[in-house]
């Protein structure tokens, strides 16, 4: 009787773990070859449904923090968790943000935090951006539009160093980002020693065209824009 009560009371936190996280997290990491790839599977200008399906319905939709994210006074929506691609063997934690049903952003990322103590997260290195960069110049379907790398001036004082790396290629009315950061911290105010970041970034080429001019202010017109053409197909 007693094993009885404790395999019903391990079948009712198997249930509850299930209503808590969803069947996305159940479902193993998405393996992919490449990032180009990935894109001919899921891209901005499908409709939810379409990606839900694309990856065996991984993630739910839930309300997005629309004026934290910079789209104020907008009904946005996001995955309710990460999908995570395995990419060489690493995971990428993957989000979508999604308007009036049309997804509009895709982000994949991964990230290695050193502390004094301890490691956490996945190795990322610089290799690893160069790497990504090359799979999209070897795609004939890809325009490259260009590579920057800049040293933003950290006001808190928190960081001796950042160093941003950034690189953009062009398919039909969508833009892919690829960005390195890597950022040291003074190791007299912080533990965390070292931070490295890359991430994977699809936009509509509109948006990417009015973020490089940040000062007009027309950020949710182009989303407007660039959803309703969808909308009409």
């Amino acid at each position: 009787m007693k094993i009885e009560k404790i395999i019903i009371s391990i079948l009712f936190i198997m249930i509850f773990v299930v209503s808590l996280y969803g069947k996305g997290n159940w479902l193993k990491p998405l393996e992919i070859n490449s990032f180009p790839e990935f894109f001919e599977k899921v891209h901005i200008g499908m409709k939810s449904e379409d990606v839900i399906k694309a990856l065996d319905g991984r993630f739910k939709l839930i309300p997005a923090d629309s004026e934290a994210i910079g789209y104020k006074d907008l009904n946005l929506f996001w995955n309710d968790n990460f999908v995570y691609i395995l990419y060489n063997k690493i995971e990428y934690s993957t989000s979508f943000l999604f308007y009036k049903d049309i997804l509009f952003q895709i982000r994949s990322f991964k990230e290695l935090s050193i502390y004094k103590d301890k490691t956490e997260g996945e190795k990322t290195e610089y290799s690893d951006y160069e790497n990504i960069i090359n799979d999209f110049k070897n795609d004939s379907k890809y325009i490259y539009l260009l590579e920057e790398k800049f040293k933003p001036i950290d006001q808190s004082g928190y960081r001796s160093s950042v160093t941003v790396n950034m690189c953009h290629f062009k398919i039909d009315d969508k833009v892919i980002t690829i960005k390195f950061i890597e950022e040291i911290y003074n190791a007299n105010i912080k533990n965390l020693q070292k931070c490295y970041i890359l991430s994977i970034i699809q936009v509509p080429f509109i948006t990417y065209e009015e973020l490089k001019n940040s000062k007009s202010g027309k950020k949710n017109e182009t989303l407007e824009q660039f959803v309703n053409s969808y909308l009409k197909q």
